[in-house]
């Protein structure tokens, strides 16, 4: 896929106002490198996966001001309790060879969230596997090079460079999931 898409295509549309003022908490998480770090569902401040970190989300909603995953960092969703939302209140940021895995495999993307109030671009880094729904209204979503995503996104704009691979979640693609409590 290459370009932007501009005109030609009716969506259905979200009513943005569903999103409440963000939370999130004090507890700043690093996933250190080559560690594996479960967070039960909550509120959180500040999180990072360092290189070669796992972080595990299991079922449920979690409040993060900001989560990103350094390079080759990964994230992984449990999702045999049901659907995984994340919400920010800031920034949400994949580094170079990101990966999201789920219990379910890619057969998973459906049932995980991603919900951001940033206006700063969301990046997600070159050779990253990102799986799920993305909603990012006030930001551009930028996909660098080789980029593998599997899923949905609503944001200001969509931009994937030359070598990605976009394909939507298998079945029918759910309705955003937008700040559940």
């Amino acid at each position: 896929v290459q370009g932007r898409m501009r005109d030609g295509v009716r969506i259905r549309s979200l009513d943005i106002t569903a999103l409440p003022p963000a939370r999130s908490g004090r507890r700043h998480e690093v996933v250190r490198r080559r560690q594996h770090t479960v967070l039960a569902p909550g509120t959180y401040g500040r999180v990072t996966v360092q290189p070669g970190g796992v972080l595990e989300l299991s079922s449920g909603v979690y409040y993060f001001e900001r989560l990103q995953t350094e390079r080759e960092g990964e994230i992984y969703f449990d999702t045999r309790r049901g659907p995984v939302i994340v919400n920010l209140a800031e920034d949400l940021s994949f580094g170079d060879y990101s990966t999201i895995n789920t219990d379910r495999g890619e057969a998973g993307s459906s049932e995980i969230y991603f919900n951001t109030r940033q206006s700063r671009t969301l990046r997600i880094g070159r050779g990253s596997r990102v799986l799920g729904s993305i909603l990012a209204p006030y930001a551009d979503v930028r996909g660098e090079g080789n980029v593998t995503f599997r899923g949905s996104i609503i944001a200001q704009d969509i931009i994937f460079q030359s070598g990605a691979k976009l394909e939507s979640h298998r079945g029918e693609s759910p309705r955003p999931r937008a700040w559940q409590r």
